[in-house]
């Protein structure tokens, strides 16, 4: 009987737990170029050089800002990067990067306070890591933001020019779902 393409190993981390109602926030720096270890790992087995190792990574994360007081038109985005890591963050092999970005518009139509306004975003990504020497490796999540830009453009009488928006929130990663699977990949 082949074992080729059967699963040898699993591992996942999920963060907050999805059995507890809240979690905490992970805040990333507000300038690009500073990345940051997302916690948690996973811890793969039994790999030989010729099994296929699957990675995929599902990250929810926000960015928000306060609005000048109304009536106005908001809009706004905000970039961040993640990577998967092989062995150790920053100084192992990186395996994959994804860039995404959220975006963000509101239209407040009525005279109002400030007000604070967030996007939630959804990130899913996969990679493969093939030709692994050694039988053990850690997998890690990294995530830096990227720029956030945008402009209010006051509405109504007297509106004006739009005005840029340079006091965001850092943006915060609350949701992970990180897994990896060892696939054997033995023909014979």
């Amino acid at each position: 009987m082949s074992k080729e393409r059967l699963l040898k190993w699993y591992d996942f981390h999920e963060s907050p737990s999805p059995m507890v109602p809240s979690g905490i926030a992970i805040a990333t720096p507000s300038l690009f170029g500073q990345e940051v270890r997302i916690p948690g790992s996973i811890t793969l087995k039994h790999i030989n050089s010729n099994d296929r190792i699957e990675l995929k990574a599902t990250i929810v994360w926000n960015f928000s800002l306060t609005s000048l007081a109304g009536p106005l038109v908001i809009v706004a985005s905000q970039k961040m990067q993640f990577s998967i890591w092989r062995d150790a963050p920053f100084t192992g092999k990186r395996l994959c990067t994804v860039l995404d970005s959220g975006s963000l518009t509101e239209i407040i139509s009525t005279v109002s306070l400030p007000t604070f306004f967030s996007n939630t975003i959804t990130t899913s990504f996969a990679c493969a890591d093939i030709h692994v020497k050694g039988e053990t490796h850690k997998y890690y999540l990294t995530a830096v933001s990227g720029g956030a830009s945008g402009f209010q453009v006051f509405i109504g009488d007297g509106g004006g020019a739009p005005v840029p928006i340079n006091s965001f929130n850092a943006p915060t990663i609350t949701e992970v779902h990180f897994s990896g699977s060892v696939i054997d990949e033995n023909e014979t």
